[in-house]
């Protein structure tokens, strides 16, 4: 579903802005390269099906399928790190501040 009424945030008067989001499994430590090969296989193939496919679509997601090397903690620590600076420089670049009132609804949960 698209949500034609709202802005986009470089429309709001923010530039610099990044925003995705990503899914992937995680295992124990430990466990087996080959039960991880085939985790990895029959998500692979479950993501390959018409219907997830077009439910991913619908959305406006796109499939990678990366393999497990490519969602190592390493890699996933990069990922994240990267999201927190591009974050922490669109605030500052903007001059953004969080309040009290930014974080009333959490608290009050």
């Amino acid at each position: 579903m698209a949500y034609t009424a709202a802005s986009i945030i470089s429309e709001s008067g923010l530039s610099g802005s990044y925003s995705g989001g990503w899914y992937g499994l995680l295992a124990p430590a430990g466990i087996s390269k080959e039960v991880i090969d085939k985790l990895h296989f029959q998500t692979i193939k479950a993501l390959q099906t018409p219907e997830v496919e077009q439910s991913l679509s619908n959305d406006g997601a796109s499939l990678a399928g990366n393999t497990p090397k490519e969602l190592s903690p390493k890699e996933k620590r990069g990922n994240l790190k990267l999201r927190e600076d591009n974050n922490l420089k669109l605030s500052e670049d903007n001059n953004l501040k969080l309040s009290e009132d930014n974080n009333a609804s959490s608290k009050a949960k």
